[in-house]
């Protein structure tokens, strides 16, 4: 798509979805689509910690008043994923059988509440041929299962888990083993905290490699070798949740033609859809940079068609991640501006480190979110907080309190330090291209999907809004991958076969995503395959 491309201003999913993209869920007349996927994502990503009661986001002054009116929305629930019936194990380290499909009725009783307890880990958990599982703790003790990976700490990956584990060992990277014994209490005689970008000898036949997801604080790909009996290996990619890049094809135990096929990718598929293309995190990144550094310092305020209709700007692809990240504001700022970054509990590090570093100022978290940041053992993160709200102009709110009313009671308990307020909310899944262009991006060539745009332009527009101190805006900052990515990063390597591991909850999606990858294996083999051209490691 050779011309430029544009980031539309927020759009309601409600119109273009049936089908909730997270939880599978399908939406009759009585659900509110948006609604329901904004519920998906805090429910599903908050991961608060068992340990102990959420903190109130909001000061001492008000916390009362806070507490009286803390919930007015947030009534929709989540429906958990539907997953595949299990695909039972031959033997040791054999082949499993690649036509098995399931049933409805199998769905179903898998789906069913009363026997949840009872269900088979699904095919594409297991780890093609050996005794592994990925992201697979809610099925109990797994017949046949040597071993639990868990690719990173988020709810949804290691529901399940708690400090009465005994099923088995659990393998991650060594920041997501901090929060399993710091949040999950669980024994560390079941936890094995690998080494990153290094093979590991799980016994004789198999070696595992962990390398950065690009994800969130811990995330990684597994890479699987499989030492077979007849001499030959095979090799086995997990992605868990990722947002991809050149810098994993390029990995020293990737890259191709050096390293072997991979014989089967485990893909992260949240975005397989040509609608979801919005922008690189670096490119937001600095939109978002920009945008607060023109409010912190009055120029957003000097127009008020500005204020009202958001920022608008071209993004300088040039910039480096080095040069965002130490590019910070030389001018006096307006201490009256206060920045209100949405997170999770793990999550959108980047956004609000780049966005401090910009503005030079600390971070404002609560003690629970100062605990998992500090779990994460970054020093430059740590160096940014602060437990003292009135010396920070970034605040850290949780994602699902992104909201007028709750963000002009918080405002006002830091009167008059603080007058106004921007927000940031950072998530991918309320904004989607809308031109003709991206509509048949479904059916386009993959060089033509994986072609680079000439510029991109990025639209950042407030909600409306009925209180005029509070301004919020939505930001299209994830941590999967875009569509173009995805087939970036499917173009880029030679895979024999690829198994979705998201929206797999009912045929419909599962027929849609298998028609996309199986088209995009068909180009590669007639035109071959080379590592996508990029601007830089970071992203496509």
């Amino acid at each position: 798509v050779n011309s430029p491309t544009y980031l539309e201003d927020q759009h309601q999913l409600g119109d273009s979805l049936n089908q909730c993209p997270i939880c599978g869920i399908l939406f009759g007349k009585e659900i509110d689509p948006n609604r329901h996927i904004n519920s998906c994502l805090d429910d599903f990503e908050r991961h608060d910690s068992p340990k102990e009661k959420k903190d109130s986001i909001t000061p001492e002054p008000v916390t009362t008043l806070a507490t009286k009116t803390q919930n007015k929305a947030e009534s929709s629930s989540s429906t958990a994923l539907q997953l595949l019936p299990n695909r039972p194990t031959r033997g040791r380290y054999e082949s499993l059988n690649d036509k098995e499909t399931p049933s409805n009725n199998d769905q179903k009783k898998a789906s069913s509440p009363s026997k949840r307890a009872k269900r088979k880990c699904p095919f594409y958990k297991w780890i093609q041929g050996i005794p592994f599982v990925v992201d697979a703790f809610s099925y109990g003790k797994i017949e046949k299962c040597e071993g639990y990976f868990l690719s990173h700490y988020h709810s949804d990956h290691y529901h399940g888990l708690s400090s009465s584990w005994k099923h088995g060992t659990i393998y991650c990277s060594k920041i997501t083993a901090n929060f399993l014994r710091q949040e999950l209490d669980i024994n560390k005689k079941y936890i094995v905290a690998l080494p990153m970008d290094q093979d590991y000898a799980l016994n004789s036949f198999v070696n595992v490699c962990l390398i950065d997801a690009n994800h969130c604080p811990g995330s990684v790909l597994f890479l699987f070798k499989v030492f077979r009996s007849d001499g030959s290996t095979v090799r086995h990619l997990h992605t868990g949740d990722f947002r991809a890049n050149p810098r994993m094809c390029l990995h020293p135990l990737i890259r191709q033609p050096e390293n072997d096929i991979l014989d089967t990718l485990y893909l992260d598929t949240t975005y397989l859809n040509g609608q979801y293309s919005f922008p690189a995190q670096e490119d937001v990144i600095k939109a978002a940079c920009d945008l607060a550094e023109r409010c912190v310092s009055g120029e957003q305020g000097k127009n008020k068609s500005k204020w009202l209709y958001g920022w608008l700007g071209k993004i300088d692809r040039g910039n480096s991640d080095d040069k965002m990240s130490t590019d910070s504001v030389t001018k006096k700022t307006n201490s009256k501006v206060l920045i209100i970054v949405g997170t999770y509990s793990i999550g959108k590090e980047k956004l609000f480190y780049h966005l401090a570093k910009r503005l030079n100022t600390k971070v404002y978290a609560t003690p629970t979110k100062r605990r998992f940041i500090t779990a994460q053992e970054n020093k430059q993160l740590d160096s940014l907080l602060t437990d003292d709200p009135f010396k920070a102009q970034i605040h850290l709110f949780p994602m699902g309190q992104i909201q007028e009313e709750r963000l002009s009671l918080y405002l006002k308990s830091l009167s008059p330090h603080f007058t106004s307020a921007i927000a940031f909310r950072p998530t991918g899944w309320t904004f989607k291209k809308s031109s003709p262009a991206i509509s048949s991006l479904a059916t386009a060539p993959l060089e033509q999907i994986t072609s680079p745009p000439v510029d991109r332009i990025v639209v950042l527009n407030p909600q409306k809004s009925s209180i005029d101190t509070i301004k919020v805006y939505g930001v299209p900052y994830s941590e999967h991958s875009s569509f173009r990515e995805l087939a970036s990063f499917i173009a880029s390597l030679d895979v024999r076969r690829i198994i979705p591991t998201v929206n797999v909850g009912n045929e419909v999606s599962r027929q849609k995503m298998g028609a996309i990858l199986q088209r995009w294996q068909n180009e590669k083999k007639k035109k071959g395959i080379q590592l996508v051209s990029y601007p830089a490691e970071e992203h496509w």
